[in-house]
């Protein structure tokens, strides 16, 4: 990929990049999607361990900070 490009994969694709063998800083950023009546399931998985520690099983992940609504059907 060029500098600047961008790529989407499906969360069960695994993938991956060689050694960033420059002198810069190689940047990254992950999304997930889930539908609005999504609860924790008790798995610490991506989640920022501060927030996990405060989550039960069942809680919905309802931080607008971490977990913004980005569409609804009304």
């Amino acid at each position: 990929m060029a500098a600047g490009d961008c790529s989407f994969h499906n969360g069960l694709v695994a993938n991956g990049a060689g050694a960033n063998m420059t002198r810069h800083r190689r940047i990254a950023m992950t999304c997930a999607y889930m539908p609005i009546n999504s609860t924790f399931n008790g798995n610490q998985s991506i989640l920022p361990t501060n927030y996990f520690n405060n989550l039960k099983e069942g809680d919905l992940p309802n931080d607008d900070q971490l977990n913004p609504i980005v569409y609804k059907i009304n």
